[in-house]
């Protein structure tokens, strides 16, 4: 499945259930910013914005989701303005339509980047999963939070375990309901790392540990524990 492809057979939109028990792990603080790399229609990055109150930002490649979706964060918007609820970051885009490496934005500019990326190998056959984390993790704040929804299997993947521990610290695995996991689908929580570091043999291990299970292995599960970012 290559990106210029991807715009049908590569959008798995999150049970709107998931990502409410995804929220309930969150915490954001006052006038922060959320960001969805693959906002699809934008439906979880509004949930996400409305439970955090946090001010939403998407891509979306296909022209008719990201048209569906600057719609839909336009209507929020000025429903909260109609509140006067805190949401006055005058920036005029907060829906971009493109591929996600010609997406420009600032680095450091997010509180939490959500990211449900396609489920695909790209044209060098590296997973897309790794190459969207790869591209969007750099505008996180320092310190900002990841939720990454990926099938499980990809974290067995040594560049991708590697990867992970070296960025992010404070790593959480969740398996989503066992009805909402038609790809085999994780949630992966962490925080940002203010500084790249060489990844510990243990962490990665237990995430490729974590990859290779098979899908019907217990994880703790969305809501089960609380924990919070």
């Amino acid at each position: 499945m290559r990106l210029a492809s991807d715009a049908k057979a590569g959008f798995y939109p999150i049970d709107p259930l998931v990502i409410q028990q995804i929220a309930t792990h969150l915490t954001a603080p006052h006038g922060g910013r959320v960001c969805d790399p693959c906002a699809g229609e934008a439906a979880a990055l509004l949930t996400l914005a409305d439970r955090l109150r946090l001010s939403p930002f998407g891509n979306e490649l296909n022209q008719a989701r990201a048209s569906h979706a600057a719609q839909a964060v336009t209507t929020w918007l000025e429903q909260q303005h109609a509140h006067s609820l805190p949401h006055n970051d005058k920036r005029p885009t907060r829906i971009f339509q493109t591929d996600i490496r010609r997406l420009r934005t600032s680095d450091a500019a997010f509180n939490l980047l959500y990211l449900n990326p396609p489920y695909a190998d790209d044209a060098t056959d590296r997973r897309l999963e790794l190459t969207f984390l790869r591209q969007s993790r750099r505008w996180l704040q320092p310190h900002g939070i990841l939720v990454y929804v990926v099938p499980q299997h990809i974290l067995r993947l040594k560049e991708t375990a590697s990867y992970l521990a070296s960025y992010f610290d404070e790593i959480k695995v969740r398996r989503h309901p066992a009805e909402q996991r038609h790809f085999g689908e994780i949630t992966l929580f962490a925080r940002y790392r203010p500084r790249t570091v060489t990844p510990a043999a243990d962490t990665v291990a237990w995430l490729q540990a974590i990859g290779r299970q098979d899908p019907s292995t217990p994880l703790p599960a969305l809501g089960d524990d609380p924990f919070n970012y």
